[in-house]
């Protein structure tokens, strides 16, 4: 699965300045400027409970937003942001943004990786490899650098907490969250601790910031402690050139643009249900290891020659 800096770079690519004047009213593009560090937390947000590295329970959460009904819970989502006002509701429209791209560039971009690597459950290691040498090539394409010096990133995103304490993230997210979650999957015995995981995110930054190195942070991380990202002329071209995909071989910058146009597509879909109660038949539950909908189509490739709507 793409690790955080593909989500991040996906999303910042996807809303660029070009982009947003090319593709969206400019209500939608003062939104997603103003309040770009919430697409960018919205973006690594369904990781966030592997973050609270020794709490299994917590875990089942994210593995619940990769896998269990995501098309219902996006759908809860919108409906919770159509309802509010004001900032709150700018702010929560952006986070959802970045949430949506974050299932978009799964389900584009992990069919690729289980071609190369095999299916995740049985090939842990190898999914971890090929996602950290693809985050690391597509970072340096963008001409930000070596990958494990980045800081704006990180405290970017710390500015998403609540302004009554940094240790909490922002109310009006955290609220769509819990109550998006709790209406999805019923009161489950463990709750789901938002500012935990939040917390937990806090943390990693820490260990970013001590140790110079980016902390590898996506699908159980715990597993991947001792790893780092590779230097930009370490980086191994069997996970970049010449990758299996569902189209035929392909460059992964051919992928990760393809993952782009998506983000863009299904943003546009996302607007118009949000603020002018649009349709959402487009909406699936997908599986984000696979990219299967729930009626086993590969949703993104199969209209690889096709717009979404």
């Amino acid at each position: 699965m793409p690790g955080a800096f593909a989500h991040i770079v996906a999303v910042n690519q996807a809303f660029s300045d070009k982009n947003l004047k090319t593709f969206f009213p400019s209500r939608i593009r003062r939104m997603l400027t103003v309040y770009q560090r919430y697409t960018e937390l919205g973006a690594v947000s369904p990781d966030f409970p592997y973050l609270q590295i020794s709490d299994t329970q917590q875990a089942e959460w994210a593995n619940r937003m990769h896998y269990q009904q995501v098309g219902v819970l996006l759908l809860r989502m919108i409906e919770q942001v159509r309802q509010m006002e004001g900032e709150p509701q700018e702010r929560a429209f952006a986070w959802l943004s970045g949430f949506l791209a974050h299932v978009i560039t799964d389900i584009t971009i992990h069919p690729v990786i289980e071609l190369k690597v095999g299916h995740y459950t049985q090939n842990k290691l190898r999914h971890r490899q090929c996602e950290m040498h693809q985050d690391a090539f597509i970072w340096q394409r963008m001409g930000m650098g070596h990958i494990g010096s980045v800081e704006r990133m990180s405290r970017h995103l710390l500015h998403c907490a609540d302004v009554s304490s940094s240790r909490q993230l922002d109310q009006s997210i955290k609220r769509i969250w819990l109550s998006s979650l709790q209406s999805v999957f019923g009161e489950e015995e463990v709750t789901p601790d938002i500012d935990g995981w939040f917390n937990g995110f806090v943390r990693v930054i820490g260990l970013v910031e001590d140790q110079y190195r980016l902390f590898p942070f996506s699908r159980h991380v715990a597993a991947f402690l001792g790893l780092v990202y590779p230097d930009t002329d370490k980086i191994d071209s069997g996970y970049i050139q010449q990758l299996p995909t569902p189209s035929g071989y392909q460059h992964y910058d051919q992928v990760f643009d393809f993952a782009v146009n998506h983000i863009l597509e299904y943003q546009s879909l996302l607007s118009e249900a949000v603020f002018h109660h649009g349709r959402v038949d487009w909406l699936k539950n997908w599986n984000l290891d696979t990219g299967h909908c729930e009626e086993g189509m590969l949703t993104v490739w199969g209209k690889s020659s096709e717009r979404v709507a």
